[in-house]
This record gives structure tokens, C-alpha cells and sequence, in this order.
């Protein structure tokens, strides 16, 4: 971490010929996108509270932790912070960022939903089962078919009009959602 902080700091990584740190830490050091961004993170973060530096190496915290940790601390916080956060799990670490920078609960929002369009249309009010079928407009792809504006049969020999039927029958309702 400290080499990370030096290269940083001196911005040695444009002798590297990189652009940043990033990507001193992808092509020099071979880091993956992550293990790059902790580990700038962590070694910034030691810049300004070294205390992290020694509680890294004796294994009281973790990379993924003081990364979490590092925009919250403060001089005048960090002592407490980090007595709290020693020897912490992620999670905890999480639950520890949470209490140090509550955010507001996310307003309720309700919204309605688009109506969603219908296959089929009842024939006559009050009769659930009944459904008539209207014939596709001529160049409207039906069941594996083209619709050529005429009954005929599709290329597996079945009668278009039966495949319209099948086709267009009433979905199971949906429960409704808020």
C-alpha cells in the first residue's frame, strides 16, 4: 500500500507512461479493476490517517473495509471509528458506514401500471367464455405463417384459422400489482 501512496503522490505512474494511477495499477501491477480500486483507495486514505496502514499489516482491518470506511473518517471521528470497526466483518463494516452517514428512506412511490393490451374481445357483455376471433391483417406473421388476407393452410398443413383461434384465446388473469 505505501508504494501505491509513494507512485501516487510523486505521480511516478507518467514515467510509466500511464495516465493515472488506475491504470499504473492495471498494467504495471497487473491488478484486476477492483483489486486496483482498493487498493488506491486504501493507500489514499493512509495518507491522510497512517494509523490504517498498521491496522492493515496486523490484519485488524481489511482491504474492502477501510475502503468503505476512508470518505467517512475524520480526525476528530477516527479514533472511535476505527476502535469499532477492528476485527469487523464486511457486513458489520456496512451496518458501521450506515450509522456514520445515514441516508433518508426512499420516498413511496405509487404508480399505475400500463394497461396491457388484449388478445381477444368479448362478444357480448356478461358472456365470460365467449370470444370472437378476427382475422390478421394481410402480412401479419400468425403462428409460423404469413396472413395472406384469405383462409388457407400454414406450411405444416394446419388450417390458419384454427391457429388464429388458438392463438388469440384469454391469458390467466394476473393478480394485481401496486
Amino acid at each position: 500500500m505505501s508504494h501505491i501512496g509513494e507512485v501516487d503522490t510523486r505521480r511516478l505512474f507518467a514515467r510509466a507512461a500511464c495516465s493515472s494511477m488506475f491504470d499504473y495499477c492495471r498494467q504495471v501491477l497487473h491488478l484486476r479493476e477492483n483489486e486496483a480500486y482498493l487498493r488506491i483507495t486504501v493507500a489514499r486514505a493512509s495518507r491522510k490517517h497512517p494509523v490504517l496502514l498498521a491496522m492493515l499489516r496486523d490484519g485488524r482491518l481489511h482491504l474492502s473495509g477501510i475502503a468503505k470506511l476512508a470518505k467517512h473518517l475524520t480526525r476528530e471521528n477516527r479514533d472511535a471509528v476505527l476502535k469499532r470497526a477492528a476485527g469487523v466483518s464486511h457486513q458489520g463494516i456496512k451496518e458501521l458506514v450506515r450509522e456514520l452517514d445515514p441516508q433518508p428512506d426512499a420516498p413511496p412511490t405509487i404508480r399505475k401500471l400500463p394497461d396491457r393490451a388484449a388478445t381477444a374481445t368479448p362478444v357480448e357483455a356478461g358472456q365470460l367464455g365467449t370470444y370472437r376471433v378476427e382475422a390478421p391483417a394481410p402480412g401479419l406473421w400468425v403462428g409460423g405463417a404469413v396472413a395472406t388476407g384469405e383462409a388457407g393452410e400454414g406450411p405444416d398443413g394446419e388450417h390458419l384459422a384454427n391457429r388464429a383461434e388458438a392463438s388469440s384465446r384469454p391469458a390467466s388473469p394476473r393478480p394485481a400489482t401496486v
